[in-house]
């Protein structure tokens, strides 16, 4: 490959920086997690041969991208945050979320039954407890490979999002 020079390189980068977040987005939209979540925007079209393949070509144009850039000489920096740290983030804001369905911030909409609010309790204990359970994944750190623990330690609502605020 002929040496380009400055501003070519910068747009050549730009490029295939665009095309792996487009591949990133490609990927995510055959998730098997995402396609289940109650909330999918995507029918569940792709069968699991079809998201392996697709996961190979992502890989082999991602080393292709790769190869590219060694010919070229760019040196792309190593990333420097961490994903644990991100989905600590997202687990606390999703705490937060969970929280405020609880039944003191859905008394504001309107009337709230008792009924209502012990079943609104049920539901925010739940969520926090899923959420919390993948909180103690993370901070499992490497020992999260070990076989995973039949039932997750119970915290409640108000220690487990003090714990995520302070973050």
């Amino acid at each position: 490959m002929i040496a380009l020079d400055e501003r070519q390189t910068v747009r050549l980068v730009s490029a295939l920086a665009e095309v792996d977040a487009l591949l990133t987005e490609a990927t995510r939209y055959i998730d098997a997690a995402a396609l289940r979540s109650p909330f999918a925007e995507r029918l569940g079209d792709v069968t699991p041969i079809q998201r392996q393949m697709i996961a190979q070509d992502v890989e082999r144009l991602r080393a292709i991208m790769r190869s590219i850039l060694e010919r070229q000489r760019v040196v792309m920096p190593p990333p420097v945050r961490s994903a644990a740290a991100a989905c600590r983030a997202a687990i606390g804001r999703a705490v937060i979320a969970v929280e405020e369905l609880g039944p003191r911030y859905l008394r504001r909409e309107g009337a709230l039954s008792d009924e209502a609010a012990a079943d609104t309790n049920r539901v925010v204990s739940q969520l926090l407890d899923g959420l919390m359970r993948m909180e103690d994944h993370l901070a499992a750190g490497e020992a999260a490979d070990l076989p995973m623990r039949p039932q997750s330690r119970k915290m409640d609502p108000i220690q487990f999002s003090t714990k995520h605020l302070d973050c």
